[in-house]
């Protein structure tokens, strides 16, 4: 009778004790589910054009998927008239090819540019979808890219907003106006910082399309901003599409860079020749002091001549480009005494 009992005992015991394994597996299997479901939730959440953060399609197929995209928010053309004072020529900061720039203020109190695009350009560019591109614009932040904020279209407009620094300058103005002259070893930073930035830019498969130094900011830390990108639908003048035409026109600025002259002053046809008979020294701007860096130079003249020497199938990529330059840039730095000891910020004109 003992015996019995106590297999039963035995018995009523390693049942509750299967029964309580049991219910402990599934408490876990249940939480590995939750928690499961929740990562995939929160991967796969769609914010939209009002979100923080959004990717540029649900169903594009991003080689990097660390990028991610921000879009660019929609604003009615009446708010735009209200803070550019009825777009007021007061207002007007520049004007060129593409349009008019209007500074303003936004109603959260932050300095903005308002570029109002000419209407000759919006009319011969129905098919264009300026909405969809705005929208699929990448706002990271990026130390060597003007962000842009925000868009406007109505019938006959198309306006870009973008983030305004009042001690900007374009590189154009530092090179051919009256001022300060910048020296070699700041112009080969400006050259890197431009390729870090359209390289950013192809990365997140945004062209540029008109790459030119009008299009790139120096902030008063002497830090370049590439801006008015993805208006490549803008034609001018026959400039390649593509990559390839980016990199093309970046290698136009390193030359522009080197030596002060302008684009339309066929600088390619005359630089090109020097460049292949190792005579790199005679393209330079006379005006700044290169000797303890002729290595250097010889090296950036090679590179722009890789950007607009080759055919299309035969260019560099940015990345290759960049990565480069930033090499040269830190050589610069070392052979300057480093970011303090650098005499060749900017020089004065003579």
């Amino acid at each position: 009778m003992n015996t019995h009992h106590t297999s039963l005992q035995a018995i009523t015991r390693y049942t509750i004790l299967a029964i309580s394994c049991a219910v402990f597996l599934a408490l876990i299997v249940t939480l590995l589910k939750l928690c499961h479901k929740k990562q995939n939730e929160s991967t796969s959440i769609d914010h939209g054009s009002s979100g923080p953060i959004a990717s540029s399609s649900s169903t594009d197929k991003v080689k990097d998927s660390s990028i991610l995209h921000q879009q660019a928010d929609f604003h009615p053309i009446t708010e735009l008239e209200n803070v550019t004072d009825g777009f007021h020529p007061s207002r007007i900061i520049g004007s060129g090819f593409l349009g008019t720039v209007y500074i303003a203020t936004s109603p959260i109190g932050i300095l903005i540019a308002v570029k109002r695009i000419h209407p000759h350009h919006v009319l011969s560019n129905p098919g264009i979808s300026f909405a969809s591109r705005m929208r699929c614009l990448s706002l990271d932040s990026h130390p060597n890219i003007v962000p842009i904020l925000g868009y406007a279209e109505a019938p006959g407009e198309r306006i870009i907003i973008s983030k305004l620094v009042p001690t900007m300058k374009t590189l154009d103005s530092y090179l051919h106006e009256e001022g300060e002259l910048l020296g070699w070893h700041l112009r080969l930073c400006v050259a890197a910082g431009v390729a870090r930035g359209l390289e950013h830019l192809h990365e997140a498969n945004i062209l540029h399309g008109r790459l030119k130094a009008s299009n790139v900011m120096i902030d008063s830390g002497f830090c370049a901003r590439v801006c008015d990108y993805c208006l490549g639908f803008v034609k001018e003048g026959g400039r390649e599409e593509g990559k390839e035409g980016d990199v093309y026109d970046f290698g136009l600025v390193i030359l522009e860079i080197m030596s002060g002259k302008k684009e339309s002053e066929g600088v390619v046809d005359w630089a090109m020749p020097l460049i292949r008979k190792g005579r790199v020294r005679e393209i330079v701007d006379p005006r700044i002091c290169t000797k303890a860096e002729e290595g250097v130079m010889v090296r950036a003249a090679k590179v722009a001549a890789a950007c607009v020497g080759n055919g299309r199938r035969s260019r560099p990529e940015m990345k290759q480009v960049a990565a480069i330059l930033n090499e040269l840039e830190i050589e610069s730095w070392a052979l300057n005494g480093g970011p303090m000891a650098s005499f060749d910020f900017y020089q004065s004109t003579v």
